[in-house]
């Protein structure tokens, strides 16, 4: 898998690589070099029993040229390519972790992590007849060759999704069954006395789509922080903290842009914190926001989960989150915390917490018996069950 996305589909996989390595001979596969040091600084795991394989996107004869290739095209090549060698290690059980994925199983026994099914229909981002005409030529190409999305899926023998709103799009779209996996949440431990302060933190990757577009929507955040004056006076800041690829030319303009964009403001930027950094940001906030899929009405566009909203409730920061996807199995309105469909309401929201400290309080010690749903533990014994009946069928072979 891409492992230096540093998000939430690489850290489920580290745990389960960490998890399993104390019973199973566990094989990590990446798609090149990782230091192992940095990853389990930032993780907070131990990968010192785990196998590491690397296998390029590309065979060899393609390594110079495939990334010039149409991205459709050479992920179609990749996959192939990657099957057959996964399938030479002889595992028992495989287990998909990539988003988008159309691999087929290179194993008997195997298990897709979905996190959306990505036969809804290519994000809409270019009108482009040219490219229209290519996306048609590859959906045709993956029919014929069975390398296609519907094949893919049917050739594992489990499918998990990350959330109710996410095995409600699987059976949708696929009509194939799935077993619910909510993804692994950090339980950032209760903050010290004395430790919140007037901070609102948003914790998500730095990632553009387009131009000023991000998936994370920290664009659409620091604009209504900016314009309430309010909070700025009452002493508040905005914090934005995730990670960030420098070799991401598109993503790290964006995040030039926001930095550009908020001088002058109470506004801090935080980039590729490690475990321990990021614990102790959570600690201190006492609000977080979160907006992904604000604007859109795209299904695969919108929070499918919502790891890092369960991670600040842990640590007591009390979520105003959008209404939609699967932010609404995580925070229940008034309860543990707010829910908003426009930038008013999420400022007016606020705006009412930071006036009132009892509400703030309140709010704050429910949302981290609400996270308790959604800990590491229950993540990690939840997989080791799918691999365990999964390992029975194997035995009665």
């Amino acid at each position: 898998m891409h492992i230096h996305g540093k998000g939430g589909a690489e850290k489920r996989s580290l745990v389960m690589a960490d998890v399993f390595s104390d019973q199973y001979i566990v094989f990590l596969i990446v798609n090149q070099d990782i230091d192992t040091s940095f990853l389990e600084r930032y993780f907070a795991v131990n990968l010192g029993q785990v196998k590491i394989v690397v296998i390029p996107k590309y065979p060899n004869f393609l390594q110079s040229i495939g990334d010039r290739l149409p991205s459709r095209l050479g992920d179609f090549i990749s996959h192939i390519y990657h099957f057959h060698r996964i399938k030479a290690l002889g595992l028992d059980i495989f287990i998909n972790n990539t988003m988008g994925s159309k691999l087929l199983s290179p194993t008997k026994l195997s298990i897709y992590m979905c996190m959306f099914p990505n036969e809804y229909g290519d994000i809409p981002i270019s009108k482009n007849v040219i490219q229209q005409i290519y996306r048609v030529l590859i959906n045709q190409l993956e029919l014929v060759t069975g390398w296609h999305s519907r094949n893919a899926m049917e050739s594992y023998s489990v499918i998990t999704g990350n959330s109710v709103y996410t095995n409600t799009w699987i059976q949708k779209l696929w009509q194939l069954p799935s077993e619910l996996v909510y993804t692994v949440c950090e339980d950032m431990g209760v903050a010290p006395s004395g430790t919140k302060i007037k901070i609102i933190l948003n914790v998500g990757r730095f990632s553009a789509i387009a131009l000023n577009i991000s998936m994370k929507k920290q664009e659409v955040l620091l604009t209504a922080f900016k314009e309430q004056k309010e909070l700025h006076h009452l002493g508040w800041e905005l914090h934005l903290a995730g990670s960030l690829l420098t070799s991401d030319q598109e993503s790290f303009a964006f995040a030039q842009s926001l930095m550009d964009a908020a001088k002058g403001y109470p506004v801090t930027f935080h980039f590729n914190l490690e475990f321990t950094q990021l614990r102790n940001l959570y600690h201190q906030a006492s609000i977080y926001w979160h907006a992904t899929g604000y604007g859109s009405d795209h299904p695969a566009l919108q929070e499918h989960f919502g790891n890092t909203t369960v991670e600040a409730m842990s640590a007591g920061a009390v979520p105003i989150v959008i209404n939609s996807g699967g932010q609404r199995e995580i925070v229940t309105e008034a309860i543990d915390g707010f829910l908003w469909n426009t930038p008013v309401e999420l400022i007016t929201k606020t705006i009412k917490l930071a006036q009132d400290k009892n509400l703030l309080e309140t709010l704050s010690t429910q949302a981290i018996l609400s996270s308790h749903r959604f800990g590491r533990d229950k993540f990690s014994k939840r997989m080791e069950g799918v691999v365990s009946n999964l390992l029975q069928t194997l035995d009665q072979v």
